[in-house]
């Protein structure tokens, strides 16, 4: 279920037709009716040509995953697109309340420029810079490998993982180092 969701995933961002990305998709919803990623990568493709059919996935992505930020993405961009603006904003908003990447705050910052908003692009596009620039807890860590500290990198990482919204890539990182130190002990 899930190759066949990345599969479908991947021919869609790489141009291939709806129809043969399709097939894959269906495939992954067969074996997982409920998943939730495969529905989303569905909807994000039928955003232009169905975008009511759209809506009603990211709808029913939303109640099995509220957590999720694709849902709202995906309304804001379609709103967004019909010229929507007060139900794009909304989605917008909606969105902008969840853990986000930096590409989408870009976005959004870019939205709210284009509706004269600047204060508030502003305070987006600061958000965006703190998310794309390593914090004291990451350079620390960064530092710390390059000269082979595996303990201060540990200790940044986890100083890092208190200062994000999504820790477990941090997490990950302590888990690889700890493995990694395990693995010499052993072979002394």
């Amino acid at each position: 279920s899930y190759v066949h969701m990345l599969n479908a995933r991947l021919a869609i961002s790489e141009g291939v037709s709806l129809a043969a990305s399709r097939v894959t998709l269906d495939k992954a919803l067969a074996l997982d009716p409920n998943n939730p990623r495969a529905t989303i990568v569905l909807a994000r493709s039928l955003a232009k040509d169905d975008p009511d059919r759209a809506l009603e996935l990211a709808d029913a992505v939303a109640k099995e995953a509220p957590a999720a930020v694709q849902p709202d993405l995906l309304r804001f961009r379609v709103m967004r697109r019909r010229g929507w603006q007060a139900e794009a904003d909304a989605a917008l908003t909606q969105a902008l309340a969840k853990p986000v990447t930096a590409a989408t705050l870009d976005e959004a910052a870019r939205f709210y420029r284009a509706r004269s908003r600047i204060a508030e692009a502003r305070a987006i596009e600061q958000r965006a810079e703190a998310l794309a620039e390593p914090g004291p807890g990451r350079r620390q860590a960064s530092a710390a490998m390059t000269r082979g500290a595996v303990d201060e990198a540990i200790a940044g990482y986890t100083a890092a993982a208190k200062t994000t919204a999504r820790p477990a890539r941090h997490y990950v990182a302590i888990a690889q180092l700890e493995n990694g130190r395990a693995k010499y002990a052993a072979a002394r």
